[in-house]
């Protein structure tokens, strides 16, 4: 068994809420940082792996990342890398420090898009031990080239992106599209996926389907479909590799 906590931390100028779980027991335990897809909140993919890790003995941190979902954080909605990446290392610091925990074993586990951002900090970051990704997007320009239309079709995102970004500067103003919608040709991925529209999966309120123009220049570029099937796996489905 485990419990929640809400917690918060500092990551750059804004502060970050996530949520602890930690398991039954006076023993410090060994610490999992957990991250899910793009454009997600914790209520929607990473708090599910959080608690069962918990449930198995792990102090498992799930959280909104800078400008999404409880987090502060300007703009919103913008799925930025390098500043995942960066608020991933804020977060082991937190755990790293957190009395339930043992800063000696220490853990990351991502999640479709969040493997990349995981994964890179992982490589920087000797504190973590274990690296454990779920449905990876590992994309280079090939592999985005092939999801999304070709070479022109990519081209044409970057150049929206950074009309937006433009835009932003200008005024303020952050462009969004849906990311998922079967009816809306502009969304990030147009076509009906379960997993981010069924309210019982990853339709929830707390996440607002919402995802800034600008960001193409930045994620260069976001995951296909595939990645939505992680949202409803256990722990389990994992490729993993530990140092």
């Amino acid at each position: 068994m485990s419990t929640q906590h809400k917690v918060t931390f500092p990551s750059g100028e804004a502060t970050l809420t996530g949520n602890l779980f930690l398991p039954d027991g006076e023993t410090r335990a060994p610490g999992i940082v957990v991250a899910g897809t793009w454009t997600s909140v914790k209520e929607m993919m990473a708090d599910r792996y959080a608690e069962r890790l918990a449930d198995r003995g792990y102090a498992a941190l799930s959280f909104d990342f800078t400008g999404f979902g409880e987090s502060e954080g300007e703009p919103r909605d913008v799925e930025d890398p390098a500043r995942k990446v960066r608020d991933i290392h804020h977060a082991v610091t937190f755990l790293a420090a957190h009395p339930s925990v043992d800063a000696d074993r220490l853990g990351a586990l991502g999640i479709c898009a969040a493997a990349m951002y995981m994964a890179d900090n992982a490589a920087h970051d000797p504190r973590v031990g274990a690296l454990a990704l779920v449905a990876p997007w590992l994309h280079d320009a090939v592999i985005c080239e092939a999801a999304y239309g070709g070479a022109d079709a990519v081209s044409q995102k970057i150049k929206l992106a950074r009309e937006a970004r433009a835009r932003f500067t200008r005024t303020g103003e952050v462009e969004v599209v849906p990311v998922v919608s079967a009816t809306d040709e502009r969304a990030a991925m147009p076509y009906a996926i379960d997993f981010y529209l069924n309210p019982a999966r990853g339709g929830i309120p707390a996440w607002p389907n919402r995802f800034a123009v600008m960001a193409w220049a930045a994620a260069s570029i976001g995951p296909p479909a595939a990645c939505s099937a992680a949202g409803s796996r256990p722990p389990g489905y994992a490729s993993a590799s530990g140092r």
